[in-house]
């Protein structure tokens, strides 16, 4: 028979719920405001919340993958990501051991003691997970990825939340080690560079408006 097993997602969400709580009780007893408590507990919880969905959904993910007879997983991750995330685009991971936390275009790795080798990578992570079977259209999938990884940092496409200094030291590392983009493209990302900014913004480019039929 197996031994015992780790908690799953919902019982680990569940348990850290309940933790927070009880700080947040404590820390009003204790003096603190009242109001302004409970809306960091109400911030906390629903990141705990969408930790927990994310775990959940790539563990669903890998068995998916086991039962079509993958024995590998490939990171898909949005273009806008943060430097954390798509630096994992493309990568391919072992099933059982799962990606490496050192990966990152960021200035130092993202250490998220939640990170169990597979999404979420870390709090609100709109990162997933599909099987790798090793075929040549799975490959051209990951380099696809990975390419257009490289083309995000260097555009420098990303949320407001992320710092743009952060953005043109990636830029900047990437672009000095060689990306293999377009001539345009890398054009832009030096001017970037140069100016300390990204002069059309950050924002990923919205596709043309379909006719009203």
């Amino acid at each position: 028979a197996s031994g015992p097993q780790p908690p799953g997602p919902r019982l680990d969400a569940a348990a850290r719920a309940h933790a927070a709580a009880e700080a947040a009780a404590r820390r009003i007893e204790e003096g603190a405001d009242p109001i302004a408590t409970t809306h960091a507990v109400k911030a906390q919880l629903r990141a705990t919340g969408t930790t927990a969905v994310n775990q959940a959904a790539a563990a669903g993910s890998a068995a998916a993958a086991t039962q079509l007879g993958a024995r590998q997983l490939l990171w898909v991750a949005e273009r806008d990501a943060c430097l954390t995330c798509i630096a994992l685009a493309g990568e391919i991971a072992p099933i059982d051991t799962g990606f490496s936390p050192d990966i990152t275009y960021g200035d130092r790795p993202l250490r998220w003691n939640d990170f169990s080798g597979r999404p979420p990578r870390h709090p609100h992570c709109r990162c997933h997970i599909v099987p790798y079977l090793g075929g040549a259209q799975d490959q051209a999938a990951a380099d696809a990825l990975q390419r257009e990884a490289r083309r995000s940092v260097v555009r420098g496409w990303s949320l407001p939340s992320e710092s743009e200094a952060a953005r043109i030291r990636a830029a900047d590392r990437l672009l000095r080690r060689g990306v293999g983009l377009p001539v345009s493209v890398e054009r832009y990302g030096h001017q970037a560079v140069a100016a300390g900014r990204f002069p059309r913004g950050r924002a990923l480019p919205q596709p043309p408006a379909q006719p009203a039929t």
